[in-house]
């Protein structure tokens, strides 16, 4: 799509129409390089959300998609039995042109990026993705999402708030055994994505701002906490 900027000198603008509604966005960069661990019920609508935004996404996930899993997570009937990987790659580049690189099972000898975004459902992987972003020089956010069926947390890590992570993680046979059927829905999920991505996004437009007078700061918290039953979110700076 052309669009006419100037009408005197006849001079003409490329957009991607797929952006057009927000490319003047601080926070838009195009092929903005994120390393996501998991595609289940958060890393499916964080990897969606991405694309729409033109990010460059590798994407840690080995597990493939059963049944149950599509009551929380962004799969739909057809992707039963593929890689979680594989199906959200098709869906993503569908939807948004955009592909997700697939990385594998993330292990003791993965990496990470200055960017990183862990979406697993075990705290093991957590810790593992978190400890290889820390050993980064150049490591700018690492931004944590973590659910139940109604319940939602989101940690925003830059450097200097390591240690007040570090005292949020614990093993994983301490975490309460809810039953099956209340693990996960699919609009907890899709919120705590949306969320993990406008902080992001809050992240890199406060970058931005550092380069320009007079733009306004965006809040970016350490934790927030909703209890979407009370209608309750709870946010510490």
């Amino acid at each position: 799509m052309k669009i006419i900027i100037n009408m005197k000198e006849n001079l003409t603008l490329d957009i991607n129409p797929r952006s057009a509604r927000f490319r003047e966005a601080d926070w838009y960069k195009p092929g903005l390089k994120v390393v996501l661990g998991g595609a289940g019920g958060i890393g499916s609508y964080v990897a969606y959300y991405l694309s729409r935004q033109e990010a460059t996404i590798y994407l840690y996930e080995f597990d493939s998609i059963e049944e149950h899993n599509l009551g929380g997570q962004l799969y739909t009937t057809d992707n039963i039995g593929e890689y979680k990987a594989n199906a959200i790659d098709k869906i993503c580049r569908s939807f948004s042109n955009v592909n997700v690189l697939s990385a594998g099972k993330f292990t003791e000898t993965s990496s990470t990026n200055d960017i990183t975004i862990s979406a697993f459902d075990n705290m093991k992987a957590r810790k593992l993705m978190f400890e290889d972003w820390r050993k980064r020089e150049t490591r700018e956010i690492f931004i944590d999402g973590r659910m139940n069926a109604e319940q939602g947390q989101i940690y925003f890590v830059t450097k200097g708030r390591e240690e007040d992570y570090e005292k949020t993680l614990f093993e994983d046979s301490e975490i309460e055994d809810l039953p099956c059927n209340y693990k996960a829905t699919s609009h907890c999920g899709g919120i705590i994505a949306g969320l993990m991505v406008s902080g992001l996004n809050n992240y890199i437009g406060n970058i931005e701002s550092m380069k320009k007078e007079g733009m306004e700061y965006r809040d970016l918290p350490f934790e927030i906490h909703y209890i979407l039953q009370l209608f309750q979110f709870n946010i510490k700076k």
